[in-house]
């Protein structure tokens, strides 16, 4: 054998073992003494460790050999175990030494982070933790062997393995907790002694603590601290009384809401005394509360007052719509409403010395379905004087209400300095399809480039609901408006209706329009021949699309998409070059509608155009032309980038071209999304992450149930649905017991159940 073919196998040979050689290097976790001062504290730090295994059950073993030399006394005799998928899982099991049991959260914690550190999906625990831990489930890294019985009460959320009492005993926290619990003397009389010997910070404690363990002896162990020098200690027993409606318990609190020195402390007082079923202290205590500084002591009284039998809470709650507190005055209107009290809140709102704290009774009216009238005065208050939020929601709200007082209001608001209130008055007018509605709208500016096209919209709406005849009159109208509303209108009535006459008699009468002198006539024309395109019509509209009026410029490259062919292709790329905004953004809108590559780099160099028009349509026509490309991959960094766009329609308009690639990185920038400040993105953002099918979406699709939008929270559980895996199954669990809107419970109980199946 040659020397060269003897030393090549002597590498191949060794290479395997030099491999081995060669330790690995990552860390395991340990609890370690952090502080100096007491109680001792221990935090979870990392630690370097080597390893030599390069299976995974081996490089577990060797972990859990160091985590056990490290603590032996901690551990025990606890033993380490696997299935013989554990690789593929990723699934450890520990068994817990039972006579270590006040250790096992150091073990547990120590286990779960040090294993899920190098490569554990989960820790699962027979007896401890059957359903397994990962580090979400640790409810701690920072862990105290030892500390003084007050500084371990619920509701801290300190854990410690002993707790030292105050007669020098120490003894396991869930013992001494469930000794005070069950109220046996050698446990509560020491937790009681604190009241009398303890600093104040143990006082406080041990008076939070006898609510939080439901201790039925705190209605007279308390009633001594009501009389306190320290006000934090009075305040403090008045919170740790609630729900004990006793007599006793009822005299005390009647005392410090008549005698105590501080405001505050009798206004507490007062309102604990108002949920009494005892009316003798109820009544006295709802006006007394009701009358509080205190915003939040003030709305709960009105709101209880609202049950009130006595007649004399309608007086009182009246004054209340007054408050300086717009909560108070919200709380107090709610309540007249259930007292059926509904005119005393119109009253308020049409009265001059409520005129600048009225919004929030408009609120309360406008929300109401009893009373269809005062819902409307309501609404009509929110349009003229309410915040912008507020403003918006009537306009669109007010659509419902086809009569003269909502049609005028909303007349007035499409003369808003508001642009969006503008064109949201617009819409609803027109959405009420009532002819009387179109003197109305022909007050506002149909020239205004920000609301313009909205009105003209609104009026077109209002004549396609109409007879032809209707429509005739309006193309012959003298106000200019009008005329071109009715016009762009024909186009639609000749969409809906059948009949080939109607399109040939509509084509004849728009013909000699597309001739007038009148530009905004001309462009009106355009956008009709839009809607009744066929061959005919297409020298009428070359014409069109040559004509150097900017108005029927804007329209033409519309109305274009409805023409395909290369000559309309050719004069919407030459549009595409033009500098107006809405020219260009039409231009590049019907471009996409037409899948035309030739436009692909026009496009993509106006997605980061200045004007929200321009890159709102460029967005939506990459993701037209995306679909059409055979490689979509260089897509994913144009998408990605209209991510962080200002304007949420571009944001929204993103995930559909991020649909459009495949590719891993996809689920990163949608689960970026789920963080945007407009709803819709995060909704639409869910709904595509699910559509996907990528099992990685769960974590995204999981951290969405926690959002504070409940329609957000619907769309993450109609998301899991979607994607259909019962890896979801744990997060939707979790989600059950903490999801406080009824409706969305059963909507997650009802998901759970098809993922089982």
């Amino acid at each position: 054998m040659k020397r060269s073919s003897l030393l090549m196998l002597l590498v191949s040979w060794a290479m395997p073992l030099l491999a081995q050689a060669d330790p690995i290097a990552t860390v395991r976790y340990d609890y370690t003494k952090w502080s100096r001062s007491e109680p001792s504290r221990f935090l979870l730090l990392p630690q370097s460790a080597q390893l030599k295994g390069e299976k995974f059950e081996d490089q577990i073993r060797e972990l859990f050999t160091l985590l056990v030399s490290n603590k032996r006394n901690s551990y025990g005799d606890a033993r380490l175990a696997f299935k013989p998928d554990a690789a593929e899982t990723g699934i450890v099991y520990v068994y817990l030494d039972e006579s270590k049991a006040q250790y096992n959260p150091i073990v547990m914690a120590e286990t779960v982070y040090t294993f899920t550190e190098n490569g554990a999906s989960k820790v699962i625990f027979p007896k401890a933790a059957p359903q397994g831990w990962t580090r979400a489930d640790v409810p701690f890294n920072a862990y105290v062997l030892e500390m003084k019985m007050y500084e371990a009460l619920p509701p801290s959320a300190a854990s410690a393995s002993n707790v030292v009492m105050p007669d020098g005993r120490r003894l396991p926290l869930a013992q001494v907790l469930e000794g005070i619990k069950a109220e046996k003397a050698e446990y509560s009389d020491p937790f009681w002694s604190y009241l009398q010997t303890g600093p104040s910070t143990a006082i406080l404690r041990v008076i939070e603590a006898s609510k939080a363990l439901s201790l039925q002896s705190r209605s007279t162990r308390l009633l001594p601290m009501l009389e306190s020098a320290d006000v934090a200690i009075r305040t403090a027993a008045i919170g740790a009384l609630e729900g004990l409606d006793q007599k006793e318990v009822n005299l005390a609190l009647r005392k410090v809401m008549d005698q105590d020195p501080e405001q505050k402390v009798k206004d507490l007082a007062a309102l604990q005394l108002s949920k009494s079923q005892d009316p003798a202290f109820a009544v006295a205590a709802q006006f007394h509360a009701l009358r509080s500084q205190d915003e939040s002591i003030a709305a709960s009284a009105a709101k209880t007052l609202g049950q009130s039998k006595q007649q004399e809470a309608n007086q009182h709650l009246k004054a209340a719509l007054a408050h300086n507190s717009g909560l108070v005055r919200k709380a107090a209107a709610e309540s007249l409403m259930l007292r059926n009290e509904t005119s005393a809140i119109v009253d308020a709102l049409k009265d001059p010395q409520f005129s600048a704290n009225s919004n929030e009774l408009a609120q309360v009216l406008a929300a109401q379905d009893k009373d269809r009238t005062s819902a409307e005065q309501g609404l009509i208050h929110l349009l003229a004087h309410g915040d912008h939020a507020q403003s918006m929601a009537a306009a669109q709200k007010l659509a419902a209400f086809k009569d003269a007082n909502a049609q005028r209001a909303l007349g007035k608001a499409c003369l808003s300095e508001n642009a969006e209130l503008r064109i949201e008055a617009a819409k609803s007018l027109g959405a009420q399809k009532d002819p009387a509605t179109l003197e109305i709208l022909a007050q506002a500016n149909v020239d205004d480039a920000e609301s313009g096209d909205a009105v003209l919209t609104a009026m077109q709406q209002i004549y396609a609901s109409q007879e032809i005849d209707f429509v005739m009159k309006g193309i012959r109208s003298k106000n200019n408006a009008q005329k071109r509303a009715a016009i762009t209108a024909m186009g639609d009535l000749v969409r809906n209706q059948k009949g080939k006459w109607v399109k040939r008699d509509a084509q004849e009468v728009l013909r000699p329009l597309a001739q007038s002198k009148d530009p905004n006539i001309r462009a009106a024309v355009a956008q009709s021949f839009e809607l009744m395109a066929d061959k005919s019509l297409e020298p009428e509209m070359e014409a069109l699309a040559s004509d150097q009026a900017i108005e029927v410029k804007r329209a033409a490259a519309h109305s274009l998409r409805a023409f395909p062919g290369q000559s309309s292709v050719d004069h919407l790329l030459a549009y595409a070059k033009e500098d107006d905004p809405q020219l260009l953004a039409n231009a590049l809108g019907s471009l996409g509608a037409l899948k035309e590559r030739a436009a692909l780099d026009l496009i993509t160099s106006r997605l980061g155009h200045n004007d929200v028009r321009v890159r709102r349509e460029a967005t939506r026509a990459l993701v037209q032309l995306g679909e059409t490309l055979e490689q979509k991959q260089p897509l994913l960094s144009f998408f990605s980038d209209r991510m962080f766009d200002d304007d949420g329609e571009v944001r929204k308009l993103s995930i559909d071209g991020l649909l459009l690639v495949n590719d891993h990185r996809v689920q990163t920038a949608l689960s970026a999304l789920l963080q945007d400040p407009v709803i819709e993105v995060r909704q639409n953002a869910l709904l595509a992450m699910a559509k996907s099918g990528d099992a990685s979406a769960i974590e995204g699709i999981a951290t969405a149930l926690d959002d504070d939008a409940p329609s957000v929270r619907r769309t993450a559980l109609e998301a899991f649905a979607l994607l259909n895996s019962k890896e979801a199954l744990p997060r939707l669990q979790a989600h059950l017991t903490k999801e406080n809107d009824e409706s969305l419970r059963h909507t997650t109980e009802q998901v759970i159940a098809s993922l089982r199946k």
